[in-house]
């Protein structure tokens, strides 16, 4: 017997009458198959089409079971009067071979939420894993490590010159630190005016003073330059054109400065 779904999936009521007309496969409805099976009532065309596919394999599977217990009950029979017994089986097989293979069950795929929680809970395990791995990894702090972590602070502030931070906080301090104090670690912070050093307990100390004094000679030393250098005397005036000339000249005298202050404080 065939099984044909009427219409592809079109409604039908339960007198097996279209109900929106043979077109239409929207809508609630049963489905009918040229078997003359009707579905319960379904609420979409795809819905019936999957009742049909469904109905099918269900009756193709009644009818190849059916015709394989009739096949075997002939060829009992008929081994009963001397009919070889590899032929049955060759029978048997070639029944088998003609079933349809049932369609493999679709892989069921987690939701974008279920898969969310997943990755956000492997992300937290492997974060607490890569967290022990590193504490192991953590080396011992010595001694020597802490005395050499020590830490001091400095402020640089509108008495120094406020408006020079660049050049007497910052470049000059590096210039300065770096050249005088190669075990420190001079950080300035641009956003705070704040100097941090860092290094030997016996070297940051030493460093800090030598920064303090270094502000207190540049800032004397550049009132006696503006009087006496030419290039200075010079310089534009007036406008925003002379105030930037006077800006980074006195910028770039406190830079020098520093390197000059750093050699002499070595070689002193």
């Amino acid at each position: 017997m065939t099984h044909n779904l009427k219409h592809n999936g079109a409604a039908y009521n339960d007198a097996a009458a279209l109900i929106y007309g043979a077109t239409v496969t929207a809508g609630e409805g049963r489905a009918l198959c040229s078997c003359g099976l009707l579905s319960e009532p379904l609420a979409s065309g795809s819905a019936r089409r999957a009742w049909h596919k469904e109905h099918k394999l269900t009756e193709l599977d009644r009818e190849i079971t059916e015709e394989k217990a009739e096949t075997e009950a002939l060829f009992s029979q008929d081994v009963l009067t001397g009919t070889p017994a590899d032929e049955v089986a060759e029978a048997l097989a070639e029944i088998e071979a003609e079933a349809p293979a049932k369609p493999a069950k679709k892989a069921k795929v987690p939701s974008k939420k279920s898969q969310q929680r997943h990755d956000d809970y492997t992300a937290q395990m492997d974060a607490r894993k890569a967290k022990k791995a590193a504490k192991k990894a953590e080396p011992e702090v010595t001694a020597e490590d802490e005395r050499n972590a020590y830490t001091e602070h400095l402020t640089f502030t509108t008495a120094v010159a406020d408006s020079m931070w660049r050049f007497l906080g910052r470049d000059g301090v590096t210039t300065l630190v770096d050249t005088a104090f190669p075990t420190v670690l001079a950080k300035p912070n641009n956003n705070s005016h704040v100097i941090t050093f860092s290094g030997p307990v016996e070297d940051v100390p030493a460093a800090v003073e030598a920064v303090k004094q270094y502000w207190a000679e540049a800032i004397e030393a550049v009132k006696a330059w503006k009087e006496t250098d030419e290039a200075w005397l010079a310089r534009p005036k007036g406008g925003l054109e002379g105030r930037k000339a006077s800006y980074f000249m006195t910028g770039e005298f406190y830079t020098s400065y520093a390197g000059k202050f750093a050699h002499n404080y070595v070689t002193r």
